[in-house]
């Protein structure tokens, strides 16, 4: 059991890479008519749920953060968006 000696468990959740996983399973190509969009997907599609399941000395709970997948980086919601 790996999380048994763990001081932090996290983990990363993005619905776009599962929506896009989705739609390569079920043989949707490009050319086809796309799947209507989650709600969170239209709003943000590159938002990324970091969540810390476990944590020896501090809280656990969960944070959203911005997917750059260019860079294959994690960024700061408000760092990314700028000034409004």
């Amino acid at each position: 059991m790996a999380g048994i000696a763990a001081v932090v468990c996290a983990f990363l959740f993005r619905p776009s890479y599962y929506e896009r996983k989705k739609k390569v399973e079920h043989g949707q190509s490009k050319g086809d008519t796309p799947a209507q969009p989650q709600a969170h997907e239209e709003q943000r599609p590159d938002v990324a749920e970091i969540i810390i399941a476990k944590h020896r000395n501090g809280p656990v709970g969960s944070i959203d953060a911005m997917f750059d997948p260019g860079f294959r980086t994690f960024s700061d919601i408000d760092v990314m968006r700028g000034p409004d």
